[in-house]
Parts: structure tokens; sequence; C-alpha cells
């Protein structure tokens, strides 16, 4: 579900690049809602509310940062069954916890996270990245047996971006750099 998009155009600076140019961010909303049935007399229902915010900062030809926020909001029995809902959704297992519960009422529950923050190094066929990132160690349907930094649950759909791990990622690009 698009809500709408926003289109920017700026002025050039005295190298001919726009803020377009240097500065990027990309985004999207959307509404997930749940329904489970225990028995017959009783449905539960959940809904959650996920907005993506990805900057990206082009600081020159070599150097490149990164920042990525996901932004969720929770309703429903899920949280209102819960007392600790807030805590159990807003634990961060990287070196710095850039995760923050900032609305935690009876039945709603707000979570931010800074699950990527980088900084990119590129030239000649080398390609450095520190901080928090996604590093994918291969690429299959369902689940690769090598991608340790990445295992993730097959029915947690609402998550595709995938959580970032927090390293310093060297990489070396032998032909057509």
């Amino acid at each position: 579900l698009v809500i709408g998009s926003i289109y920017t155009q700026a002025q050039s600076d005295s190298t001919g690049k726009s803020f377009t140019d240097i500065f990027q961010l990309r985004g999207y909303v959307k509404n997930m809602q749940g329904f489970q049935m225990a028995d017959l007399n009783y449905v539960s229902h959940s809904n959650l509310i996920h907005n993506r915010l990805n900057f990206r900062a082009y600081v020159s030809p070599t150097v490149t940062f990164g920042v990525e926020l996901r932004n969720r909001v929770f309703t429903g029995d899920q949280v209102n069954f819960n007392p600790v809902f807030a805590q159990s959704v807003s634990k961060d297992h990287g070196l710095i916890d850039l995760n923050w519960a900032w609305l935690d009422e009876p039945g709603i529950v707000g979570v931010s996270q800074i699950d990527r923050a980088w900084v990119k190094y590129n030239r000649q066929g080398w390609d450095i990245t520190l901080g928090r990132q996604r590093i994918n160690w291969g690429v299959n349907t369902f689940w690769n047996s090598n991608d340790l930094l990445n295992t993730f649950n097959l029915v947690d759909f609402d998550y595709e971006e995938r959580p970032g791990t927090d390293a310093v990622r060297v990489q070396r690009y032998f032909k057509n750099y």
C-alpha cells in the first residue's frame, strides 16, 4: 500500500551535484492485522503499523554514510495480555542498544530501532564498511545453512529488510572495479 510520494529538486552546488544527488531518503509504511481463534468463543485481534526510513549521504565519490530506521506501533490483544510486551520487542543484541520504546500504554506500544548505521569507503576495488550493516552470506529461497549472522524466522514476513550486524566488512574486487 503506497500512501503517497514526495519528489523534490534542488539547485546544483559548485560541483554540479544537486541535493538529491548527495542525500537520499526512502521508506514505506505498511499496516498488518492479525486474528487468532483459540476456540469458537474468542477471536484475538492484533495490529501492527510498520514504517521504515532509509537515509544515505554520498559525501564524496569514495565515502557513503547510511542510517536505516524502523518504527513500529503495536495494538490489540498481544499488547493487552503481555505486561512486558514493550521490553520484549525493544531488545537489541548489538554492541550498542539502538532500540527504544517511546510509547508504552495500555493497549498500545511504539518502538523505534536504528537497525543499520554505517560508513563505507570504496576505492580502487576495495570496499570497507564499518558499523551496523546487513551482511548476507548467501541467497536462497528459505534458509542458507552458511548465513550464521542472519538467521530468521520464516513466518516473520513483517521484517523483509532483515536486521543488521555490528561488524567491519572488507571486500576486494579483482576485476572491473
